[in-house]
């Protein structure tokens, strides 16, 4: 009987996601023309101010700054720090690695420009200790997962005392990194498991979910997924979009004026069911749970290795992307597309006629809705000189 109650449940949170969620100030949301600072360089050490006076002259509104110090993350300026990983920001919650995030806001804000603090969540390395490892299933049996456990206390209270702390800087906003996921195998720990069993009399195991398993470059994965996997990948987004909105009200609490944007698979537009199959990711768990804004991970270069296809269609998988987006969105505004300016394989910049390319059909997209206002970030920044823009 629990067991067709909880199909009931799933079938009507799968149809009200439909309906949309509104942003918590929407009339504070704006176009952003951003760029996300990876590894400030150390050319800006004694002269902040000239970093973001270059920035204002190519016309960006906002930085996205990395604010976490995973271990062998390079320093922003090259700065010394006083641990191997934690955060740079004031906290009890982790080590504050250098206390340089006020002082990139106060900079910011004197050259009228807005910063938003990409923090990150499962994948911080002081988080990812044994005991805190979420677990997967696999052909072998059960191993870590991808990152720490969000369903342990400890690792839940973490997080949220580090964004509320993140929320006294001074900070615009925060950009939730792309590690806020869980992945398909994951959640076979005895926390997730056993409240997972308890709500839905189901259990976590790989007969339970997985029909086959195939090789794929060298590996065995598993390639069918029985009906029951479907609810476990709801009941999953469910529990991250909880989280969410605990996150949220820690922030809004202590700023509410503190906008909320969330890192997107570049697939999750594309095809809701595989989002919510690979990630529990879904876009309108997280409309619905008032996200300000969603960041599409519009990648070209990786898109084109992990699809097979060429630079050009890799664009116009860009604008499909865009065109699905502006379609189920009501104010465009909440939209950001992330576009490559170097490559994450060998740090080149892009060519520069691929990157137009890709602007051309984000254009091309737009233009099927009228007072359409999608927000760019270039990626990855270190310095002025990295940034590409749409808007030049």
């Amino acid at each position: 009987m629990k067991f067709i109650v909880y199909i009931l449940y799933i079938i009507f949170i799968s149809l009200s996601t439909f309906s949309q969620g509104k942003a918590e100030n929407q009339s504070n949301l704006y176009t952003v023309n951003g760029a996300q600072i990876f590894v400030l360089d150390p050319i800006y050490k004694d002269n902040l101010d000239s970093f973001f006076k270059e920035l204002k002259s190519q016309n960006i509104n906002t930085i996205f700054f990395r604010v976490f110090h995973n271990q062998k993350d390079r320093a922003h300026l090259g700065l010394d720090l006083l641990c191997d990983t934690g955060v740079y920001f004031k906290t009890s919650f982790a080590c504050t690695v250098n206390n340089l995030l006020p002082e990139i806001v106060s900079y910011a804000h004197a050259n009228n420009i807005k910063v938003f603090a990409w923090m990150a969540t499962r994948s911080l390395s002081f988080l990812k200790t044994n005991s805190n490892m979420s677990k997967s299933i696999t052909p072998y049996g059960i191993s870590d997962g991808y990152g720490a456990n969000i369903f342990k206390l400890n690792v839940r209270n973490t997080i949220l005392g580090l964004f509320e702390d993140l929320s006294r800087t001074g900070i615009d906003g925060i950009l939730i990194q792309d590690d806020f996921i869980i992945k398909y195998t994951e959640g076979a720990d005895d926390y997730a498991s056993q409240l997972f069993s308890k709500q839905t009399g189901l259990k976590v195991s790989q007969s339970t979910f997985f029909n086959k398993v195939k090789e794929y470059n060298g590996k065995q994965i598993f390639l069918d997924f029985t009906p029951e996997f479907y609810i476990w990948a709801e009941w999953k987004n469910k529990e991250l979009i909880r989280l969410f909105s605990e996150i949220k009200k820690r922030v809004k609490d202590v700023d509410p004026n503190i906008a909320i944007a969330v890192n997107i698979y570049y697939e999750t537009p594309i095809d809701r069911k595989l989002g919510l199959t690979w990630y529990s990711q879904s876009i309108n768990s997280f409309l619905n749970a008032g996200v300000d804004y969603l960041a599409i991970m519009g990648y070209a270069e990786q898109i084109a290795r992990e699809q097979k296809i060429s630079n050009y269609e890799a664009s116009k998988y860009i604008g499909k992307i865009v065109l699905n987006s502006i379609q189920d969105i009501d104010d465009t505004r909440r939209i950001i597309i992330k576009l490559q300016s170097k490559s994450f394989i060998d740090k080149s910049m892009i060519n520069i006629k691929d990157f137009q390319q890709v602007c051309r059909q984000i254009a091309i997209s737009k233009i099927s809705k009228k007072n359409t206002n999608i927000g760019i970030i270039v990626l990855p920044i270190n310095k002025t000189s990295d940034i590409y823009t749409c808007y030049n």
